[in-house]
């Protein structure tokens, strides 16, 4: 890895008296990015190709990006190719299990293709899109979500796999592809996920209806799951960059990202809305629409900052956003909004998830191994958007 000092240095945080964090000139977004340096400079010990790698190499390389800084792009270098061979080949990546999470990392991929022109990375990323080539749909042409989960959409799988899919659709010219690109949202959002009833989409739809989880009548899930939320309004954010201004399907979508975080906005504090709050270390990801919309115009500028939260900090005291009491944590299994009962998983019992903690605690993400990396991928993205903003 590159011993290139830093060309721009984050302002270490301090704790005041009333217990708040930084003031507007922290760049908490560094501050995130210097710690998985210094921590974990492998971001993967376990050996294993996982979404949440991607997501926080995303966060790192958008650093890079504002900063110029080697050491970032050095690690995500690094981290990739303990996966991606000299041929191109994924070391355990498992092309047969037709999982769109598998997917995601391809974003991390095509970084290094564009920034480094390396043909490994080509390679790799043609292998990534030769299997949503091969993704099974149900009959309305949307992915499966994974093949162990047949004519299951999960609002998840527009994040992981279709931005990725728009993506190297515009690096390889394949402007044939843009119809079905579009497809995978405005069928995630018309045909399949939303609620008429709030404007809000629920996480998973079952073709068949014959999930335990799965209404009779529409296939719905039975909760609206803030974090599954947050994906797929990030992947409508994420996609629009990739689809030539003149498509009509681009302003399809930019129309259905501005209802959902419209009827989210509405949602906040109704108490009516089966909203399930993200129990685990991605617990802020919910915020990220507000946020990201905000440069898009799908939200007012006065929308951005969540009860709670001082203006022009990311972080402040009450950062974690609470939830209106009335709003009753569900209980559900961890594949959140699910509602996944404890007597279809022998030996576990269904738990109560509760609100978000503050979002600084994210930033000790991953100090005990059980911790996952979506908490600090959210403040990389979170903090780097409103910087942007300054």
């Amino acid at each position: 890895m590159s011993t290139t000092a830093s060309t721009t240095s984050a302002r270490t945080p301090t704790t005041c008296a009333d217990h708040r964090y930084g003031d507007p000139s922290t760049r908490w977004a560094l501050l995130g990015a210097e710690t998985m340096l210094s921590r974990e400079p492998r971001i993967n010990t376990r050996q294993r190709w996982e979404y949440e790698d991607g997501l926080v190499l995303n966060g790192i390389y958008g650093m890079y990006c504002d900063t110029r800084d080697a050491r970032l792009l050095d690690y995500v270098r690094t981290n990739i190719d303990e996966f991606v061979q000299p041929d191109g080949t994924i070391r355990h990546y498992a092309y047969e299990e037709l999982n769109l999470d598998h997917v995601n990392n391809g974003k991390a991929i095509l970084d290094l293709l564009e920034e480094t022109g390396d043909e490994r990375y080509r390679a790799a990323a043609d292998t990534l899109f030769d299997q949503l080539q091969h993704q099974p749909r149900t009959n309305e042409g949307s992915f499966w979500h994974k093949r162990i989960y047949p004519d299951q959409v999960w609002l998840d799988g527009l994040y992981m796999g279709s931005v990725f899919y728009a993506r190297y659709c515009a690096l390889a010219g394949r402007s044939d592809l843009l119809d079905d690109v579009v497809r995978q949202f405005t069928n995630a959002y018309d045909l399949l996920t939303l609620d008429p009833a709030t404007g809000l989409c629920r996480h998973a739809y079952d073709a068949t209806r014959s999930m335990y989880w799965a209404d009779a009548e529409t296939g719905l899930s039975p909760h609206v799951w803030l974090r599954a939320l947050g994906w797929f309004a990030m992947a409508m954010v994420d996609v629009q960059a990739y689809l030539p201004q003149d498509h009509p399907g681009r302003a399809q979508i930019r129309t259905n990202l501005t209802a959902l975080l419209t009827a989210l906005q509405r949602s906040r504090g109704s108490g009516h809305q089966p909203l399930v709050p993200d129990p685990g270390p991605g617990r802020t990801t919910h915020e990220l629409p507000r946020v990201l919309g905000v440069p898009h115009g799908a939200l007012g500028d006065r929308d951005l900052v969540a009860p709670g939260l001082p203006r022009r900090s990311p972080v402040g005291r009450g950062a974690g956003t609470r939830l209106d009491p009335r709003a009753r944590a569900v209980p559900q299994h961890h594949r959140g909004g699910l509602g996944e009962r404890a007597q279809d998983v022998p030996g576990r019992r269904a738990r109560r998830r509760h609100a978000p903690r503050r979002l600084l605690r994210v930033l000790h993400v991953r100090a005990d191994r059980h911790e996952r990396p979506q908490g600090l991928w959210s403040v990389l993205l979170l903090a780097t958007e409103m910087e942007r903003r300054r």
